[in-house]
C-alpha cells in the first residue's frame, strides 16, 4: 500500500525529503549539502537574508551604471572640447587668411589697410585700354552706318558684261579678288566727296590709335626665351653695316630719311627691315642693362639716355619700327609679335591685343575703301572732263610733254 495520498501532487514526508534539498538549494542560493540544511536559519532570517542579498545585487548594478554615466560625460566632455578648439582654430585661420587676402598688416604693427573701406579695382592696363578701344569700335560702326546714302557701287571684276570702257578704276594685282569700285561718268558730287574725305581722315586717325594701343600692348608682353635664344650676338650684325653706320652716326636721327634711303618698295621687303632692327633694339637693350635699371623702354629717349651708346641706339631702333609701321600700315606682325602672342599667357593682354588689332585692321580696310573710291572719282572726272572738252570742239592733248590743240571736224 503506497503511502502516498490521494491528492494528485501531495506526497508522503520520506519522498518529500528527498526533493526539498533541491528546493532548498534554489531558494537560499546555496549548494551546500545536509549539514547546511540542518543548521539553515529560520524563515525570516532566511528572508532577511535574501533581502539583503537582493539589495546588494539591485546595488550593484547601479552603481556600475553610475560609473558609466560618468565616463560617457567624461568622454562627451572630450569630444566636445576637442571640437570647440577646432572651431577656435578654424575661426582663426578664416581671420588670418581674411587678412593675408585683403592686404591687411599681419606683423601687428597696425599699418596694414582698413578692409572697412577697401573695394575691388581693376588693372590699370585693361582700365586704361578696355574703354578706349571700346569707343574707337563705337566711331568705327559709325563710320560704316553712315553709308547709307551713296553715290557709288561695287562691280565684280571677274563679271564679263562689265564694260571695260567705262572703268574708271584698275584694281592692283595683290588684291586682284576685291570688287572694284564704281562711280557715276561724272564723279561724286561735292558733297559726297567732303563727306568720303572726312571719313578717311577720321578712320586713319582710329587706326593710328589703335595701332599705337596695340603697340603698347605688345611692349607689355615677356619676351619669350625662345626669341632672345635666336638673337645676332650684335645689333651691327643684324641690321647690317649701311643701317648701323646711319644710326650710329651724328646727333641728329630720322627715321623717315633712313626709309627714303632704303627705297622700300613692298611690304615683304618692309616686314624683313623690320624683323632685323626689332632684333638689334633687343639687343642693345640687354647690353644697356648691364649697367642701367630701367623700368619702362618705351619712356627712354636720346634725351635721358645719358649718353649711353646702347639705350640711344635702343631708342632710335624703337623710333625707326613706329614710322616703318605707320608708312605700311597693312604690314604683318613681326617675328617677336607672332612669338609673344603664341606664348603669352596673360588673359587680360591677351584681350586687349585681340580686340585692338581687330580694330587696327578694320581701320586700315576703311582706309583704304575709300581711297579706292576716291581714286576712281577722280579717274571718272579726267574722263568727263576730256569728254566735255571734246564735246565742245576742243580738247587740250598733251603728247610727249607739249599741248596740241584737237579740232572736231564733225563740229
Amino acid at each position: 500500500m503506497s503511502e502516498s495520498s490521494g491528492f494528485p501532487g501531495f506526497h508522503s514526508h520520506s519522498y518529500d525529503r528527498d526533493y526539498t534539498r533541491p528546493l532548498f538549494r534554489v531558494a537560499s542560493f546555496s549548494d551546500s549539502g545536509d549539514e547546511q540544511e540542518r543548521n539553515a536559519p529560520s524563515p525570516r532570517g532566511r528572508s532577511h537574508s535574501m533581502s539583503r542579498t537582493a539589495s546588494s545585487k539591485v546595488a550593484a548594478p547601479s552603481r556600475l551604471s553610475q560609473s558609466a554615466s560618468k565616463m560617457s560625460m567624461k568622454k562627451l566632455q572630450q569630444v566636445v572640447d576637442e571640437m570647440s578648439m577646432e572651431d577656435e582654430e578654424m575661426e582663426l585661420m578664416k581671420e588670418k587668411y581674411t587678412k593675408l587676402l585683403l592686404g591687411e598688416d599681419m606683423s601687428g604693427s597696425g599699418k596694414g589697410v582698413c578692409t572697412a573701406v577697401m573695394a575691388t579695382s581693376p588693372r590699370s592696363d585693361i582700365l586704361m585700354n578696355l574703354p578706349a578701344l571700346e569707343k574707337l569700335e563705337t566711331m568705327l560702326l559709325g563710320i560704316l552706318d553712315s553709308f547709307d546714302k551713296r553715290e557709288f557701287w561695287y562691280a565684280d571684276q571677274r563679271n564679263q558684261s562689265f564694260n571695260e570702257s567705262k572703268k574708271s578704276f584698275q584694281r592692283s594685282e595683290d588684291k586682284w579678288w576685291l570688287p572694284e569700285p564704281c562711280v557715276p561718268d561724272s564723279g561724286l558730287s561735292d558733297r559726297m566727296h567732303r563727306e568720303l574725305q572726312q571719313k578717311r581722315d577720321q578712320a586713319s586717325q582710329i587706326h593710328k590709335m589703335a595701332m599705337e594701343i596695340n603697340s603698347g600692348i605688345l611692349s607689355e608682353m615677356q619676351v619669350p626665351l625662345s626669341y632672345l635664344e635666336t638673337l645676332p650676338k650684335s645689333g651691327r650684325v643684324g641690321v647690317g653695316d649701311a643701317i648701323y653706320r646711319y644710326m650710329s652716326s651724328g646727333d641728329q636721327f630720322s627715321p623717315e630719311h633712313l626709309l627714303n634711303f632704303l627705297n622700300l618698295s613692298s611690304e615683304h621687303e618692309a616686314l624683313e627691315i623690320a624683323d632685323r632692327v626689332e632684333a638689334a633694339m633687343y639687343v642693345w637693350r640687354r647690353k644697356a642693362s648691364t649697367t642701367h635699371v630701367v623700368s619702362k623702354w618705351e619712356d627712354v629717349t636720346e634725351m635721358n639716355a645719358d649718353g649711353d651708346k646702347n639705350l640711344i641706339l635702343a631708342s632710335r631702333a624703337r623710333s625707326l619700327l613706329l614710322c616703318l609701321k605707320q608708312r605700311f600700315p597693312g604690314l604683318s606682325q613681326t617675328t617677336l609679335d607672332t612669338s609673344k602672342i603664341q606664348y603669352n599667357k596673360d588673359i587680360g593682354q591677351a584681350i586687349l591685343e585681340s580686340y585692338s588689332r581687330v580694330l587696327e585692321s578694320l581701320a586700315h580696310n576703311i582706309v583704304s575703301w575709300i581711297d579706292d573710291i576716291l581714286m576712281a572719282d577722280e579717274n571718272a572726272k579726267k574722263g568727263h572732263k576730256i569728254r566735255m572738252q571734246k564735246q565742245d570742239g576742243v580738247a587740250d592733248i598733251m603728247v610727249h610733254g607739249s599741248f596740241i590743240t584737237y579740232v572736231d571736224r564733225n563740229g
